[in-house]
């Protein structure tokens, strides 16, 4: 079963006896995805199929001519297990009246859509027959789905941006993308352009995703959240990594317990959080383990003070787990501050490196997890975070099959810096939102090299492009910009936002006041000035219950989908859900 397109509102449709019994009969007409007067569409999941991603940025096109020609790019979908490329190839003008697509067959299968990253073009859409024109600092993302990837290549097609009056354009030239140049889950790819006379006239720069869907853990329809938010849920308070950070040189902000493990996460919820954030990364033998830098420092010899260069660096993905519970291993930071003021808290709820599972079996179900997923970006310099990582299929399953495995009721929203992880986490499973991490416009830290994480209206197009639910924005960004906050809420997306300057009351306050549906702070037992130190969501099961016993109908504090009403309002809109834009609706039949 592939799932293209599925109604997700919160109200079940109801089918008349009629409809079932004789379609032909029936005098009403049921329309797709218009349960409500609101429609609700949206994507599917990867059940059985795959996606390709092919994404073309930073001028991906290099044409050796002196004058660079303005141009059209569509990419074809070829079958090899057809033959397809038998065919022979026509030269000259007969090649140039012609869409190269008829070579191919026209098959309706696999389908390639594409995205572009301007207003009005994110969702992902059939290519015209001469594709899309190319501009300065444009973002495309061909998107195929298919069952067999092995048996895949695809056309990349120039045509001139100049469209004759007779509705056609010049063919300048194509290139192919075989299977095999796609041997790794991420990559980038350059490949020569052919000209229509058979001579080399340019190269052309490709990024590639390939997803897969995942083997151990299938996703159903019985309920789905990849897009729910109540109106009720605006300025929740987030513990980051728990209690707060503990590595760090701002006395007032520093946590007294170690950021990342179940006592600081338990301090969070003990003074009010309603989620708290974390950080996931794998350890080499594949166990989802809370903590947040890439490398860990490990002790060369027993020293009462570690320096920095007393530890030995290594990439905490090439420790098994249970060897990360047995060394003496450090946080880099200790060393840089010279000091290991939490080496004496020697409980276990203390001790670093937390797996998910147990989080998730011990912490209050009550709480949310805000589940932060690590992963290395590329720097604008071409450097990366980490080097040689996992393979991102298998690190992604691995995090999923534990969280879907022991959510149980829990509220769950993942989180990512790296679009690619964002667009893997959207498109493996159906259950669970996800918010896209930028920094936006600062010079705080290194710019990365993809596009898409460089400014706040980047973040705005590919989060209404990967149909996730929101972003989670730098705070020192956001304080220059409070009028973004509702700007985004009006493109149907919600607004998180972290970083050191939330660690203040006043400012808390005022993200509240411009309307942040959460903020995300460290030390909530200094800074969280709720009345009453529960999470929103206890509170709701509370009223619930107490619903229930009065003979009300009841709501329930789990993921059933019955938990709210089509009525319900949701930044303005008439129900739970958080829609696209009139503008970026989906036309389907």
């Amino acid at each position: 079963m592939v799932v293209r397109r599925w109604e997700t509102d919160i109200a079940p449709r109801k089918l008349s006896t009629s409809v079932l019994e004789d379609v032909t009969r029936c005098s009403s007409v049921e329309h797709f995805g218009c349960i409500t007067p609101m429609p609700h569409v949206d994507r599917g999941w990867l059940n059985v199929e795959s996606v390709v991603q092919l994404k073309l940025y930073n001028n991906p096109v290099e044409l050796w001519k002196k004058r660079q020609r303005k141009y059209r790019i569509k990419v074809t979908p070829v079958n090899l297990e057809k033959k397809m490329l038998q065919e022979p190839l026509l030269t000259g003008e007969e090649s140039s009246e012609m869409d190269m697509q008829t070579l191919r067959g026209g098959a309706m299968w696999p389908i390639m859509e594409l995205a572009v990253m301007q207003e009005g073009e994110t969702s992902f859409k059939h290519q015209g027959q001469f594709g899309r024109e190319y501009l300065a600092d444009d973002f495309f993302t061909f998107q195929c789905q298919m069952l067999k990837p092995d048996t895949i290549a695809y056309m990349v097609d120039l045509y001139s941006a100049t469209v004759a009056e007779d509705g056609t354009a010049e063919h300048i030239g194509f290139c192919h993308i075989l299977p095999k140049n796609l041997k790794l889950t991420t990559g980038i790819i350059t490949l020569p352009i052919t000209g229509t006379n058979h001579q080399p006239i340019g190269q052309l720069t490709v990024d590639y995703l390939m997803v897969r869907p995942m083997t151990e853990m299938k996703c159903r329809m019985e309920s789905s959240f990849s897009r729910y938010w109540r109106a009720t849920w605006r300025g929740l308070d987030v513990g980051h990594r728990g209690a707060g950070s503990s590595f760090t040189h701002k006395s007032e902000v520093c946590a007294n317990i170690r950021e990342n493990t179940i006592a600081s996460l338990k301090q969070a919820i003990e003074h009010g959080a309603d989620f708290v954030e974390f950080d996931i990364q794998l350890s080499k033998d594949l166990t989802p383990i809370i903590y947040h830098d890439f490398h860990v420092g490990i002790a060369l010899r027993k020293k009462d003070i570690v320096e920095d260069h007393h530890l030995l660096t290594v990439p905490l993905k090439d420790l098994e787990y249970s060897q990360l519970r047995q060394l003496q291993v450090y946080n880099i930071e200790e060393g840089k501050m010279g000091s290991l003021h939490l080496e004496n808290d020697t409980t276990e709820d203390s001790q670093p490196f937390p797996t998910l599972q147990l989080a998730m079996e011990t912490l209050d179900p009550h709480v949310g997890f805000n589940i932060e997923i690590k992963w290395t970006m590329q720097l604008q310099d071409g450097s990366f975070e980490l080097y040689h990582p996992f393979e991102l299929n298998s690190y992604i399953d691995n995090i999923l099959k534990v969280v879907l495995t022991y959510s149980g009721t829990r509220k769950i929203i993942f989180s990512c810096f790296h679009p690619d992880i964002c667009t893997m986490l959207r498109l493996k499973q159906n259950r669970f939102p996800v918010l896209f991490l930028t920094q936006g416009e600062t010079n705080q830290w290194p710019p990365y090299l993809d596009t898409r994480t460089q400014t706040l209206e980047m973040s705005l197009l590919f989060a209404r492009s990967a149909q996730i639910l929101g972003v989670n924005v730098f705070s020192g960004v956001l304080l220059k910009q409070p009028e973004f906050v509702k700007h985004a809420q009006a493109q149907g997306l919600i607004v998180f936002c972290w970083g050191d300057d939330n660690a203040n009351v006043e400012t808390i306050r005022y993200l509240k006041s411009v309307g942040c549906d959460a903020i995300i702070y460290d030390r909530m037992d200094k800074y969280c000035t709720k009345d009453n130190k529960e999470s929103i969501f206890l509170m709701e099961s509370r009223q619930a219950r107490a619903m229930s016993l009065g003979g009300a109908d009841a709501i329930s504090d789990g993921s059933d989908a019955s938990s709210d009403t089509a009525t319900e309002s949701c930044h303005g809109q008439p129900t739970g859900l958080v829609c696209c834009p009139p503008a970026e609706a989906e036309q389907d039949s």
